[in-house]
């Protein structure tokens, strides 16, 4: 925990990510999904992309996904839908953090 909690203070002085995504903090979501068992199996990728869109349209603020390259690579294979996701680079551990501390909490 306290590794944690220091490497987010770093993150805080370090990482530009909300300038490079052009975001606000608390004004997007972000969903992580690169393991075999979810990505590897169309019908599981397949509902998890489509719990991820409902979840976008209902609060309508940016849902970023930084896709693993695999993931990525089985979403097209798959021809998954995945509009109202924005996918990403595979971030770096600090501006993953920063995005993971700051993302939308509150559910209205």
């Amino acid at each position: 925990m306290d590794a944690l909690c220091q490497n987010l203070e770093i993150a805080k002085s370090k990482s530009q990510i909300f300038n490079t995504l052009g975001v606000e903090s608390g004004q997007y979501m972000l969903a992580k999904a690169h393991k075999q068992e979810n990505v590897d199996d169309k019908k599981k990728f397949a509902g998890l992309i489509r719990g991820l869109q409902i979840v976008q349209s209902e609060f309508k603020i940016p849902l970023f996904y930084p896709i693993h390259h695999r993931a990525k690579k089985q979403l097209y294979q798959f021809g998954i839908d995945h509009t109202g996701i924005t996918l990403i680079e595979s971030l770096d551990y600090l501006a993953f953090l920063q995005l993971e501390n700051q993302g939308q909490t509150r559910l209205n």
